[in-house]
Formats: C-alpha cells, sequence, structure tokens
C-alpha cells in the first residue's frame, strides 16, 4: 500500500494513519497487515520518532480483533496486544504525553482479561492525566471507553460534550449511537 513512497519516514506514517483509518472502518484485518508491515519497515530502516505511534495503532488493532473474534485464536491477539502495550508503556517515560493513550488502552487490555477493577484505575488515571495536561481528546476517548464497558451514562455524556466542542465529528457520530442504545435500554 505504502511502497510507493520514497520517504522512510513519510512511509511509516503514511502506514500508520492507513492502519488506524482500517481499523476504525472495522477493517481489522487489513489495519493488521497494513500495521505489521509498517512496524517491520519502520524497525529495518530505524525510523526514529515514529516508535510510539505504530505500536499504539497496534495494540488498539490487536484488543479490537480479540474482542471481535472470540475463540481460539482471541488468546494470540491477547498476547500480542500484551507484548505491544509493554512497547508503549516502555516509551512513554520518555514521552509524558502520550501516557493517557497508553493508560486508556492498557485499561482496555484488562477489561478484556476480566480484570474490571485494574481497568477502572488505569482509566481513571488516563482521565486525570488527560485533564492536568489539556488533552481534551485524550479524555474524551477515555471517557467514551469507560461509557461503554461501564454502560455509564455520565461517561458517554462527557465525551459527547468534548467531541462536539473539538469537533471530532467520527467519534461524536459513534458517541451518539451509544447513548441512543443507551437511551433505548432505559426505555
Amino acid at each position: 500500500m505504502t511502497e510507493a513512497i520514497p520517504i522512510h519516514l513519510q512511509r511509516v506514517m503514511s502506514g500508520n494513519y492507513l492502519g488506524r483509518c482500517y481499523c476504525r472502518m472495522g477493517n481489522l484485518e487489513k489495519s493488521l497487515a497494513v500495521l505489521t508491515e509498517t512496524d517491520t519497515y519502520r524497525a529495518t530502516h530505524g525510523v526514529r520518532g515514529w516508535d510510539y505511534f505504530v505500536p499504539v495503532a497496534l495494540a488498539t488493532t490487536y484488543l479490537a480483533t480479540a474482542e471481535r473474534n472470540g475463540g481460539p485464536g482471541r488468546d494470540e491477539y491477547m498476547k500480542k496486544a500484551r507484548q505491544v502495550c509493554k512497547r508503549v508503556f516502555k516509551w512513554t517515560k520518555g514521552y509524558r504525553v502520550a501516557l493517557p493513550e497508553a493508560l486508556r488502552l492498557q485499561g482496555v487490555y484488562d477489561w478484556l482479561t476480566g480484570k474490571q477493577a485494574s481497568a477502572q484505575k488505569h482509566w481513571q488515571r488516563s482521565l486525570a492525566l488527560a485533564e492536568e495536561m489539556g488533552m481534551r481528546y485524550d479524555l474524551a476517548t477515555t471517557h467514551l471507553e469507560m461509557g461503554k464497558r461501564l454502560n455509564d451514562h455520565n461517561h458517554l455524556t462527557q465525551a459527547e460534550t468534548i467531541f462536539a466542542d473539538i469537533g471530532a465529528e467520527f467519534d461524536l457520530a459513534e458517541t451518539r449511537k451509544l447513548l441512543e442504545a443507551f437511551g433505548a435500554e432505559g426505555r
């Protein structure tokens, strides 16, 4: 897909964005293929500066794939997600601004492995750090994750407000779908 791009950094950036787009659209197989190839290319060519972004996209996609595909393949995706989450956390030591997203992803991992208390602890830390650093998008995505997992109207409403304020239309639409479903369940 991105092999026609001659500059290493641009190829890695493009592969990262393309893989994220496929994941958001629900094409997880294509996302994994693009991100795996991009991560291998990044490592092979020593592309620095994107050591964090590609693993975050991989972790997101592995977790989504594990959640979608129960059964025996789920364990393999969870194992890969755990390994990539470790890479992400290692990278946050020198890049604190990445910590809210890393904590949100670790919370998702914990939730999917049945560790709900640990998941909520990671999400609360993510919220606090995102708030402290003024990272509104990260704040909203963590509220969205918590609202979705905990079936919590308040978190979903907070996510909706922030997404609307910052103009994150795709995320806003997804949040509103969840709020509509939440409202329908309450009737």
